[in-house]
């Protein structure tokens, strides 16, 4: 049996978004909870330590501008910041972010050295959406890209697979352009948020999955397009993008209906490439997975996995403490945001997950139906108040704000949002915009069309709801 090392950091713990929002420190608590609970748990190693990345690597995927305004941001919070409706910074977020990407670039040190056999990097802030110079989607640093960037530095060839429900655009961002040094495989649903990850290029292969897919159609896709392209490029190191949020009972994620099992088997699948081609190599990294108790289940069957003992017919009893909040919960929590004109989509989708109706709009009971317009006008005013920023030169801010409306404009389909989408696509160089890689100074406000800007956010405010 492989004697897994889990990596840990009381700092992860130190990001409080609050009991209602889905990335919570529950996530952690519950899985550390499981994975004591298991029968293999005397060959686990639990290696609590307190490191912070080394600013050589941060640099190699974040811009010093970047890391510079989330610290100056940080130093005089005193009430969270909403850099998006859904990505908080607050007290203790900085320390969190910066241990979570320590503990990854340590595992892999550890792992290289041949110190650990392979290990399981239980650390948060999630990070595979962040890009260079935006946070987005709960993340703020990106963990495995900066991980990665550790085994470069030795001179080794990465695979990075993802299983996150949700396409890792941020890891593909950095990783484009570095063929033969890091091979890049994302296994997500094709329709939902962030709307990115549609087609191979070069070192990069997206594997695009549609809900409710279930076992079958994993099993193919993962054999034949992620697989088999592992061991024709032989990797040195294979790190896991580990996010769960795809599991049927995730009230968070968009459902493409896994298993607790399916997570074992993708593992087991992986592990077996590892043996052949990089004498065991591997590094997993905690993304996604907010249903407390599918969680810990998932996460303790894949930690088995990397074991060498996960066996296809036995499940996992975690017996987990934690629950989700109720919907009734939830749904006061939405009012309380919106009576704040804060945006609440996301806790609306979690409660259409909850309810069965997401995307069958036909379904929708009235209570929700208001919910949905009151928060296209919240979307509006949020908008235009974080664009006022601009003006005192909190620029990245404002292009979060816009960024964040960009995505979801190019995610939603239903028919609420129609003349917001028309509107959005019109505006000149908004997408240019949103490149985080494109200067922001008040100059390239005017190159980008503020007014148009202004506009969207009008747009949103107006449009009617008609479900």
């Amino acid at each position: 049996m492989t004697k897994t090392h889990i990596y840990i950091s009381p700092a992860c713990s130190g990001h409080d978004t609050g009991r209602y929002h889905p990335e919570s420190g529950v996530r952690l608590r519950a899985i550390k909870n499981a994975l004591t609970g298991l029968p293999t748990s005397r060959q686990l190693a639990f290696v609590q330590i307190s490191p912070s990345v080394p600013r050589v690597l941060l640099a190699r995927v974040h811009s010093d501008a970047y890391v510079y305004e989330l610290e100056s941001m940080a130093q005089k919070v005193s009430q969270p910041i909403f850099l998006d409706p859904d990505t908080l910074l607050m007290k203790g977020t900085m320390l969190a972010a910066f241990a979570a990407a320590g503990i990854c670039v340590q595992a892999v040190k550890d792992v290289l050295a041949g110190k650990v056999e392979n290990a399981f990097c239980l650390s948060r802030p999630p990070g595979h959406h962040a890009r260079r110079n935006l946070a987005m989607g709960f993340c703020f640093f990106n963990n495995i890209a900066i991980a990665a960037e550790q085994a470069l530095l030795a001179q080794k060839k990465v695979a990075i697979v993802d299983i996150d429900v949700h396409h890792g655009n941020g890891t593909e961002e950095w990783a484009k352009g570095k063929e033969g040094q890091v091979d890049f495989y994302s296994l997500h649903n094709k329709t939902i948020w962030p709307a990115t990850g549609t087609k191979d290029e070069g070192n990069i292969t997206n594997v695009l999955l549609e809900a409710g897919g279930g076992e079958k159609t994993l099993r193919a896709a993962f054999k034949d397009n992620i697989l088999t392209k592992l061991k024709q490029s032989r990797p040195d190191l294979i790190l896991i993008s580990a996010g769960f949020d795809a599991h049927k009972e995730d009230y968070a994620g968009g459902n493409l209906s896994y298993t607790t099992m399916d997570y074992g088997w993708m593992t087991a699948q992986l592990r077996h490439v590892a043996e052949e081609c990089c004498a065991g190599r591997m590094v997993s990294i905690l993304e996604g997975g907010y249903n407390p108790d599918s969680l810990a289940q998932s996460v303790a069957m894949h930690v088995q996995s990397l074991q060498g003992e996960w066996q296809e017919d036995e499940g996992i009893n975690t017996k987990n403490e934690f629950s989700p909040p109720s919907m009734q919960e939830i749904r006061e929590h939405t009012i309380n945001r919106q009576k704040l004109g804060l945006p609440s989509g996301l806790y609306i989708e979690m409660l259409e997950r909850r309810l069965g109706v997401f995307e069958d709009i036909e379904t929708y009971p009235a209570w929700m139906k208001e919910l949905w317009k009151s928060n296209q006008k919240c979307l509006g005013n949020w908008l235009q108040e974080t664009l006022r920023r601009a003006d005192k030169g909190q620029y990245l801010l404002a292009r979060q704000a816009l960024h964040y409306v960009y995505s979801v404009v190019n995610t939603i389909k239903a028919s609420p949002f129609e003349e917001v989408t028309r509107t959005a696509k019109e505006i000149p160089g908004l997408s240019k915009f949103c490149d985080p890689d494109e200067p922001l100074a008040p100059e390239h406000y005017e190159k980008a069309n503020f007014r148009g800007a202004k506009a969207l956010a009008h747009a949103i405010q107006s449009a009617r709801a008609e479900l």
